[in-house]
């Protein structure tokens, strides 16, 4: 069975939240093992916005 636009289109954008999230997670995490969790997800946010914003990108060059 193959995917429709609209099932594809889903399936990139839960992608793509998934890898903006794993960012934001890992350094949430590395915040609160140093004690400072608000500047762990200042960082996070910064790298997943930047990382979805970069598959975005190339998604839209590649395809």
């Amino acid at each position: 069975m193959s995917e429709g636009p609209a099932e594809g289109r889903s399936a990139e954008g839960l992608r793509i939240a998934i890898l903006a999230g794993f960012p934001v997670v890992v350094a949430l995490a590395i915040g609160l093992l140093s004690g400072n969790p608000r500047s762990g997800l200042v960082i996070g946010a910064g790298m997943g916005l930047g990382l979805a914003l970069a598959v975005v990108v190339y998604g839209r060059l590649a395809g």
